[in-house]
């Protein structure tokens, strides 16, 4: 027997062996982004992952706090496992952390910053003060030099560049032989006296402390002519992190000087910029970085087969605070209650096989890409669609014909020819169910089955 179905006025035949068809109406799910009808014919799929978007709450939660706005992460590469998620307090609400003042000791000679502080990324770092002292002022110095003439020379010197060994202070420059125009001998003395090679003029100078050339001028230098070059360095210094049981973190936390100086500090569970001041550091200047227990938790997440997604999920610590977390392919947001939560409090992230019909989407990834059947039935309009689930016609699922390939209706640019999340083409997929699409059937051509 030949059987044929009607859509919009056109028989698409079907050759019977064994047809296969939905007993009992079937649900369409709820589309609110459509703008178009549902057409008969059209290839559909059955959506396989809803998610709860709200948290349940363990009936002996201590905490109560909620987690709410649970969805899948938009692009998430992959489905998620049907089943509950489990969201686990492993830290009491005042083992969370938050950052508190950054205060620089009254005394402070140096008027360098600390910014950026912050508990380090999945860090839970000891309540209290860190302190940060400096310990050498002297290090990370950067040098700059400037030299002034007497005598009766009108010679010029070029720019001072700071060596390695520089020190902080006047060198002294003097010409103690003028017997050669042009050639003068300058003798170099460094801030403690000790004597370096000689500079002669319009010969490049150059050693471990500074380096110049002495240009001859118009009229000669003489014998007394000298030179003060002046070397500052602005010095960044060295730095302790000392913990709040006063154990240090890290004693060799090195600035560089400068306008520009900056280091960043990671060390403890927390993290902070240091920038270098006009005015340089001295010895014991000390900064104190408070850290506070939070009204919030640390938490965990487990997938429905009990295996770890993410530990270490810190809420924010303000009371009555919410924290937005991404993990796992879903995204939810924990928000602190009146009471804080207690180790052990635990919330269910429910996904639910929901088996509801959708038109074939191949960038989808909840089942909504995996051909599951034919709708059969009157063209739905996009405002029903829009008002909410619709049970109506039975789908053609399997086992039963050729069809009418240039009949069947595509949405979400599907073609026969698209690859499934699988490895089969859709037509591949068809064929699975025992639907072959042909071209157009005259069904005079057949015999009756």
């Amino acid at each position: 027997m030949t059987v044929q179905v009607s859509r919009d006025n056109i028989s698409v035949p079907f050759i019977r062996s064994g047809m296969s068809v939905a007993k009992e109406n079937e649900t369409i799910e709820q589309d609110a982004g459509r703008a178009a009808v549902l057409k008969n014919l059209t290839v559909m799929a059955k959506k396989n992952e809803s998610i709860a978007t709200t948290g349940t709450a363990d009936v002996g939660n201590t905490g109560d706090g909620i987690v709410s706005s649970v969805a899948k992460v938009a692009d998430y590469p992959s489905a998620l496992l049907i089943g509950d998620y489990n969201l686990e307090c492993t830290a009491a609400g005042e083992d969370g952390r938050v950052v508190g003042a950054v205060t620089p000791d009254g005394g402070n000679t140096g008027d360098g910053t600390v910014t950026g502080f912050a508990v380090a990324a999945g860090e839970v770092p000891k309540v209290g003060d860190f302190v940060l002292t400096c310990n050498d002022p002297n290090k990370g110095g950067t040098a700059s030099g400037a030299a002034v003439f007497t005598g009766t020379g009108n010679g010029t010197m070029d720019a001072i560049v700071p060596g390695t060994e520089v020190i902080e202070g006047a060198y002294i420059a003097t010409c103690i032989d003028d017997t050669v125009s042009g050639s003068e001998i300058f003798e170099v003395i460094d801030p403690n006296g000790v004597k370096l090679g000689n500079m002669t003029v319009a010969v490049a100078y150059s050693n471990n402390h500074f380096a110049t050339t002495l240009n001859d001028g118009v009229t000669d230098f003489v014998a007394g002519d000298y030179w003060t070059i002046t070397m500052t360095i602005a010095h960044g210094g060295q730095f302790t992190l000392t913990d709040p049981d006063g154990i240090d973190l890290n004693e060799n936390i090195v600035l560089p000087g400068g306008a520009s100086g900056t280091v960043v500090v990671t060390s403890g569970g927390i993290t902070f910029t240091i920038t270098d001041g006009g005015t340089d550091f001295a010895l014991d200047d000390f900064f104190t970085m408070v850290i506070a227990a939070s009204e919030g938790g640390v938490f965990k997440l487990e997938d429905p087969n009990g295996n770890l997604i993410a530990a270490g999920l810190i809420m924010a610590g303000a009371a009555l605070g919410a924290s937005v977390f991404y993990v796992g392919g879903i995204t939810f947001t924990i928000t602190d209650g009146a009471t804080d939560f207690a180790s052990g409090d635990i919330f269910l992230i429910t996904i639910t096989a929901i088996g509801k019909w959708v038109p074939l989407d191949p960038a989808a990834l909840d089942g909504s890409e995996i051909f599951a059947g034919i709708y059969l039935g009157d063209e739905l309009t996009a405002a029903a669609l829009i008002a909410g689930d619709i049970t109506t016609s039975p789908m053609l699922i399997g086992a039963c014909c050729t069809v009418d390939k240039d009949q069947l209706v595509f949405e979400n640019s599907a073609l026969l020819t698209t690859l499934q999340t699988d490895g089969k083409t859709i037509e591949q997929a068809m064929n699975g169910y025992g639907i072959f699409p042909e071209s157009t059937i005259d069904v005079d051509s057949y015999e009756n089955a």
